[in-house]
């Protein structure tokens, strides 16, 4: 039966005992209305079947803070909008600098949240494909650069006293000191 309520005929395209196996008989239609039909004539019937749209990769949109770069030992976030685009399989890849295990988690609402965990930095493309063609400007580019931790601790203070001890300041003196990064060893000059 179709949406509006007429009933339709199916074409038997295969019968009973012919391929495939094991016997069975295929039926097929051709649905000229969107919609819900509904297919009667089986045990369990009505079984319905939903006519939608072709789908339309175009009009999927792609955003969110990775598209723009991110830093590594950190989520690289993008969300995935199809909610204007109908119904298809949905694909994700990302190739880079290491492989890397993509997240995503599906909202129920149309949009997927997406996120991978780059541990090495440098160029990483994410390709989108809705109904295995490429979605609006895909692939993207995700530059990871390296995180910087704030200074973990300081090493070493030349002659063992402090530029300032809380009450008094020493003026007019010139000290370097050192400090360690994650991967990186600053130093850092400080003169009054």
């Amino acid at each position: 039966m179709t949406p509006s309520g007429r009933e339709m005929k199916l074409d038997t395209v295969n019968k009973r005992g012919s391929l495939p196996t094991p016997p069975c008989t295929t039926y097929s239609y051709t649905p000229f209305e969107l919609g819900e039909y509904l297919l009667y004539g089986m045990r369990q019937s009505p079984f319905p079947i939903l006519c939608t749209p072709p789908p339309e990769p175009g009009r999927v949109r792609v955003y969110g803070d990775a598209l723009d770069g991110g830093f590594t030992c950190a989520p690289a976030q993008f969300t995935i909008d199809t909610r204007e685009a109908g119904h298809g399989p949905l694909g994700i890849s990302i190739i880079g600098q290491e492989e890397v295990l993509i997240h995503c988690l599906d909202n129920y609402d149309g949009t997927c949240l997406c996120s991978f965990f780059p541990t090495c930095s440098g160029d990483y493309t994410i390709h989108v494909t809705f109904d295995e063609r490429a979605v609006p400007s895909s692939p993207f580019l995700c530059i990871i650069r390296p995180k910087l931790n704030p200074p973990a601790s300081i090493v070493s203070r030349p002659h063992g006293f402090p530029i300032c001890d809380g009450t008094a300041c020493v003026l007019s003196a010139s000290f370097e000191w050192f400090i360690l990064w994650r991967d990186l060893h600053a130093s850092l000059l400080i003169s009054s």
